[in-house]
């Protein structure tokens, strides 16, 4: 990751105030950017973190490291790293289950068509050119962001109906049989009264 289509000097520019403003209102996504060349991840983290907690990192076992530690919400690598690039990562990644569910996005030189339906196709869940601007980096990881804590929450609200529907069922199940220990015992007095009677 060493071409960028910004120049250094725009592409550290700070985010304008209403974005820095959203950021302090929500909690701060943690973003954990891979790269092996320091001025690629320097450009990557000058950006990101007017709006987000990033750590960086050259190396594949600190990544692992870092990564599992605690999990990112994102996670940004580069396509071309040496001695793993960026959909070899991926594809370790998405094996490990603390970290299947974390979005890898990767950043690289190829934008072709083809190239961004090889990334995703192979498991990356956003393929994101070198050529970004400042603005369009934040945005597509703040939606990432967005889209991620959605899951989660749909998830969180999945759970909460599935313990709610079991617990219906078990109440449910227990009115059934106080039910029919009622009508049992309501049949033996009946029983009792005629045979009194």
């Amino acid at each position: 990751m060493s071409s960028f289509g910004t120049s250094a000097s725009a592409a550290l520019e700070p985010v304008s105030a209403p974005d820095a403003a959203r950021a302090s209102t929500a909690s701060r996504a943690r973003v954990l950017i891979i790269d092996d060349q320091p001025m690629a991840r320097a450009w990557a983290r000058g950006i990101l973190e007017t709006e987000f907690e990033c750590r960086e990192t050259g190396s594949v076992q600190e990544f692992f490291e870092l990564a599992l530690s605690e999990p990112p919400d994102v996670i940004l690598a580069d396509l071309e790293m040496v001695p793993l690039n960026g959909i070899q990562l991926c594809r370790l990644t998405k094996a490990k289950p603390a970290l299947a569910a974390v979005p890898f996005l990767l950043l690289t030189a190829h934008e072709s068509v083809t190239d961004k339906l090889s990334s995703l196709t192979d498991g990356a869940d956003d393929h994101l050119a070198k050529s970004i601007t400042p603005r369009e980096l934040v945005g597509r990881v703040r939606a990432t962001v967005k889209l991620r804590r959605a899951l989660l929450r749909a998830a969180d609200l999945e759970a909460v109906v599935e313990q709610r529907t079991s617990e219906l069922r078990a109440l449910s199940e227990r009115l059934r049989s106080e039910i029919e220990r009622s009508e049992h015992l309501e049949s033996e007095l009946r029983l009792a009264q005629k045979l009194t009677g």
